[in-house]
């Protein structure tokens, strides 16, 4: 006997902005909830905003990101469930799954308080943005917890203003980067914001890390490898964020009431690189050798190998050095970075662990994850899983 069990296809629309990285990685993680099994038919972003009205309401769920007001009064009157995958000023009743802005913001802030800047300064995406405000109140706070000020390129300002109305200009943003003293520690709201800071710096003639450390968000690796100094930022969990708002929806689409209306996601770790490898180590001899470890880390180097770059030097007076600037040993400091190149590694390839823990310098794969766990907290594997989707 044979039972035929009819399954209910549903029409969504998702409607995303996908000039970003960040949105794209979002899409990904929807398409693997649809690929697990979900029987959805997917209406995605035609080429005019027009359109959207009616294309909605022929939907029986959607995702979107909305910073338009006529879009947005669409959205909050449709009958139909939709999530928000963007922390937006104009649907703040709507479901959402969101980054965690906030806890981004007190990671930028946590790790250039760790780098002993001299000064501090926020640049927020140039368009006013719920998300960009509360990444700037979060890094805000928590220097402030700390006994810093910062100093903002723009004032937070109202995020229901008119959407695409400029915080301010590529002008106003080298006369601020002149006004900042050396070593001024940088957050940019996110990478593309980043990239233009580095950019205005190196036509200002301001030394990159040496005067001025910058960190972005959502680790857009071909943007910040691009740069003209390969920028630090903060990886965002964009394809969990995907699939979780995905996860939601299907769950609103059965009829059934979601737990919790708000999912925010935490960020995933923070990808070191140029912009602020070196930054704020005014003592040349500790900056050498730092950059020699970093050029070398991959290699089976030790103690040794960084006291022959710098021969002048006994063994003790390196040592107290790195104690005293970095809080580390000079061997600690070869592992740190090893531990750096596998993370990077681990979030962005299916390598093999022998594999990783080869282009990262360790041995083998049993002292990859004898160090990454007593720095983590987490296996190579666990940490890589984080990273993924389910």
């Amino acid at each position: 006997m044979f039972v035929y069990l009819q399954t209910m296809t549903y029409k969504v629309g998702i409607r995303l902005y996908m000039e970003f990285e960040h949105n794209r990685r979002l899409l990904e993680g929807i398409l693997h909830y649809i690929h697990s099994g979900a029987q959805w038919q997917i209406t995605a972003n035609p080429f005019f905003i027009h359109h959207w009205p009616q294309i909605l309401k022929e939907c029986d769920g959607a995702i979107v990101q909305v910073y338009e007001k006529p879009l947005a009064k669409v959205v909050n009157a449709l009958h139909i469930p939709v999530v928000s995958a963007v922390n937006s000023a104009f649907t703040p009743d709507l479901p959402m799954v969101i980054n965690d802005d906030a806890a981004v913001g007190r990671m930028a802030a946590e790790y250039l308080l760790g780098l002993n800047c001299r000064a501090f300064g926020f640049v927020g995406f140039y368009y006013p943005r719920m998300w960009s405000h509360e990444r700037g109140v979060g890094f805000v706070e928590r220097l402030a917890r700390a006994g810093q000020k910062c100093s903002l390129l723009a004032p937070f300002g109202n995020c229901r203003a008119p959407s695409f109305n400029y915080s301010w200009t590529p002008a106003g943003l080298k006369s601020w980067l002149k006004s900042l003293p050396p070593r001024t520690g940088i957050f940019a709201a996110t990478d593309f914001v980043g990239v233009m800071v580095i950019d205005a710096c190196r036509e200002l003639g301001i030394a990159m890390p040496e005067d001025m450390g910058i960190i972005g968000v959502d680790n857009n690796v071909m943007l910040c490898e691009m740069a003209s100094v390969p920028l630090t930022s903060i990886a965002t969990d964009a394809r969990r964020l995907g699939y979780e708002a995905a996860r939601l929806l299907s769950l609103m689409m059965k009829g059934k009431t979601p737990r919790q209306h708000q999912i925010k996601l935490p960020p995933l770790d923070i990808v070191v690189r140029r912009s602020t490898e070196f930054f704020a180590i005014d003592d040349p001899i500790l900056a050498r050798s730092m950059q020699f470890i970093a050029a070398n880390c991959r290699k089976q180097i030790g103690v040794r190998d960084v006291l022959k770059d710098v021969p002048l030097l006994c063994r003790r007076n390196l040592e107290r050095r790195f104690r005293n600037r970095l809080s580390c040993s000079i061997h600690q400091a070869i592992i740190r970075a090893r531990i750096n190149k596998a993370k990077r590694s681990l979030a962005e390839t299916n390598r093999p662990m022998s594999m990783v823990a080869e282009q990262a310098g360790f041995s083998d794969s049993k002292k990859l994850s004898e160090h990454f766990r007593k720095a983590t907290g987490l296996t190579p594997t666990a940490y890589r899983k984080r990273c993924s989707l389910p």
